[in-house]
Formats: C-alpha cells, structure tokens, sequence
C-alpha cells in the first residue's frame, strides 16, 4: 500500500498554536467574565474549543467567551502524553464527522447539499483528505469529491488524487483523479509521480506514475526520476544481497594505487533483513529500464544506469534545468 506522507491548523484561535505533535506550548486564557487559566490548545469546531488545562482536565468552551490569549508556562511534561492523546482524538472525531456530512451529500436533494457543502468548508484541509479520498470510490460522490479536492491546494487535495490515479482498479477513475490533480497544480502532481517511481510498492503502480510523467512531457521531471532510478537500483542491489544468504555486494570504488574496482562490502546482518522485498529482481529491472526510456523521451539522449545519467545531467547548464 502506497503511502503519502504529510500533514493543518484548525481555525482562527489555533492558528498561533498549529497544534503540531511536538510542542506542548499552553497559553493562558481570559474568559469574558474575568476568569483565567493556563491551558494548551486541543481543537476548535462549530464555536466551541477544546482545552487541556495544566491540571489534566479536557474543558469545552463557547469560542465566542475567550476574551485572549497570551503567552503562558509551558504545558507539565507529564500531561503531553495526555495533549497527544486529545489532539489524535480529536482529529478521528472530526473525520468521522465530516464523513458523515459527505455521506450525507450523496442522499441529499439541492437545496440541502449547498448547506452541506458549506459546513464542509469549516473543516481544515487535513480532516477532509481522508473522508474525500474514500468518497473517490463512490459513484454517487465521485464528481463531487473530485471537484473538492481539485480545488484544495496543497497536499491534502493532490496526494489522495495521485493515489487515486494509480491504485484504484477503475480506469474511469485513474484518468478523472489523474486530471483534476492536474488542474489542481501540476508541479505537486508530477513530483508525487515521481517519488512514487522511487518508493518500494507495486510494479503496476509504478509504471502507471512513469506513464502519467511521460504523457506530461515535463522535462522539469529529469532529476526527480534519475534519484528515483538510483533508488530502484538499490532495491535490486539489496534483493540480490538477500536472496541464497548472499551478505556481500559488489561496489564499484574507483581505482586508486590499485586498489579493487568492485570491492566487496559487507552488509550487516539487520539491513539485510530490513531490505527484504517481495518484488523479484525482474519486476525491479522492468521499473529500472523503463525510467531510463521515459529519461530518454525527456531529455532525447540515451544513458546506461543511474550514475552516467547522473553525470550527464550535472554537465547540463542551468539554461536546460529550467
């Protein structure tokens, strides 16, 4: 299974906070009838904000009552495992919530989908990726989640449309996905192609990422699938290791004073293991060579394996780059 790695904020009072994992920054609040207290941000929605103050208790409050914030002292160490937990669930909350409002949008008339839509749009690009994503595979969802995330900039509209574009078995769907990742931002669209190419899942779905950059033309796409190449390569290098008990690779050092062109590395025993793929080497080496043929469509030049495409893309002057 493919994986998108990223991650937003939740609204005008968590803006300061971001409400990232690592800090555990609480800030004192002051309530419009005179109250005070520190506490650190959880989540704000639908006017009400979530707090953990600095004695462990989860409050809710109307947003509408918080007069300000100010900086205050740091959240005790020992609660932060308990902020970590408040803040995941949170956001499992508010998924579920959206789903159920795009669940929603598929049984309702006119008239009520505005009114969905529009409380679809207090919720942070973050929280819809995943409830979009899987609204792609419902027929009755697909225009509408296409269109939302086609106009959700940023990771969390193209990444579930590139996954869409090269894991769903419906061809309709590839093309759809595939086109409004590109109306969404194209540059964003072809380096996940690109990382794809590179990253350690299926044969199919990595020639269907060299298939979409090919047909984008791109030749911005050059060094992105050259390191991609390099990275294949060392898949089939560490497949090679692992297969009959094999710990030893060839590596190519140079020749200095004599030294051995292809001296021998040892590699330890726990890389090994960890390198172990169930894609077989003939799968790898259909990958690798049809990089080098989309590098080649590209750049109109043909190179043997990843480091002379290397060293003939570092030759290349600026002017070509662009």
């Amino acid at each position: 299974m493919i994986r998108f790695r990223h991650l937003i904020a939740f609204g005008a009072l968590a803006a300061s906070a971001a409400f990232a994992p690592s800090p555990a920054v609480a800030d004192r609040y002051r309530l419009a009838d005179g109250q005070s207290f520190e506490a650190a941000p959880v989540g704000e929605a639908e006017g009400v904000t979530i707090l953990l103050t600095h004695q462990g208790k989860e409050v809710r409050l109307p947003s509408a009552g918080i007069a300000s914030v100010e900086s205050g002292d740091p959240l005790p160490k020992e609660l932060e495992p308990k902020l970590a937990r408040a803040r995941a669930n949170y956001r499992v909350d508010r998924r579920r919530a959206a789903t159920k409002l795009i669940n929603r949008y598929k049984r309702a008339k006119e008239a009520e989908r505005a009114k969905l839509s529009a409380k679809l749009d207090a919720f942070p690009a973050s929280q819809l990726e995943g409830p979009l994503g899987r609204a792609l595979n419902e027929r009755r969802l697909r225009e509408f989640a296409l269109g939302r995330l086609a106009a959700t900039k940023g990771v969390h509209g193209i990444r579930p449309l590139v996954k869409a574009a090269v894991t769903s078995k419906d061809k309709k769907l590839r093309e759809a996905a595939h086109a409004a990742a590109l109306k969404n931002d194209t540059l964003l669209t072809r380096t996940y192609y690109e990382q794809i190419v590179g990253m350690p899942t299926s044969t199919k779905r990595r020639m269907r990422a060299l298939g979409r950059l090919a047909g984008m033309g791109d030749r911005r796409a050059i060094p992105g699938l050259i390191f991609a190449l390099e990275k294949v390569e060392s898949e089939i290098k560490a497949t090679l290791a692992t297969a009959g008990g094999l710990r030893r690779v060839p590596v190519n050092l140079g020749s200095q004073g004599g030294a051995a062109v292809n001296a021998p590395i040892e590699l330890p025993e726990q890389s090994t293991i960890a390198v172990q793929t169930k894609v077989s080497v003939s799968s790898l080496r259909q990958v690798s060579g049809a990089v080098r043929k989309v590098l080649g469509g590209l750049s109109g030049v043909d190179r043997a394996n990843s480091k002379s495409w290397r060293a003939w893309w570092d030759e290349q002057p600026n002017t070509y780059r662009k």
